[in-house]
């Protein structure tokens, strides 16, 4: 039995957002490039999926759903400084002396701050909005990291899929 054989198919929940080191809010940099063929994969499984983005992935982000959606899906728009907590969040960054306003300070290196805690901790907050709007009549909910299936972490022969590497667009790797 595989996904599209299921009845009340479970729903997968994601985000994908390019917020950078410089920036407060923190982040690796990454634009939508490089998660596409990794991503391809999550799209793979065949099951419905609500994404959570910003208006700098969106564009790209629905040229490639419109591409390579095999299930329904669908796209939210939410600006991370809109979680509950990111007033407190952003606060504590400012406390430590490593930042000129909203800007990383220039000899402070990036890998201070290359995490988005206001992503990373939006998470369980989107996973429960999404169970409550149940907008695909599922009885179970998971998150799914949207870059999961890098090489990385999973080895290509097993469907890990090089980030930058265009490889979406051969249908015959997947």
């Amino acid at each position: 039995m595989n996904a599209e054989d299921t009845e009340n198919k479970d729903t997968l929940v994601t985000a994908l957002y390019n917020h950078t080191p410089r920036e407060i809010l923190g982040g690796r940099g990454w634009s939508f490039e490089f998660y596409a063929a990794p991503f391809k994969n999550v799209l793979n499984l065949g099951l419905p999926i609500r994404i959570y983005t910003h208006k700098k992935m969106l564009s790209p982000l629905e040229n490639f759903m419109s591409k390579h959606a095999s299930s329904k899906y669908d796209i939210l728009e939410y600006d991370l400084t809109d979680f509950k907590y990111s007033e407190k969040i952003i606060n504590l960054r400012k406390q430590s002396g490593k930042f000129n306003g909203e800007t990383l300070k220039e000899e402070v290196s990036d890998l201070h701050n290359d995490r988005n805690y206001h992503l990373c901790l939006s998470k369980i907050f989107w996973l429960n909005k999404t169970c409550h709007a149940n907008p695909f009549k599922s009885k179970k909910f998971f998150w799914i990291d949207a870059g999961l299936f890098h090489h990385g972490i999973f080895p290509e022969k097993y469907g890990g899929r090089e980030r930058f590497s265009k490889q979406e667009n051969n249908s015959s790797l997947y």
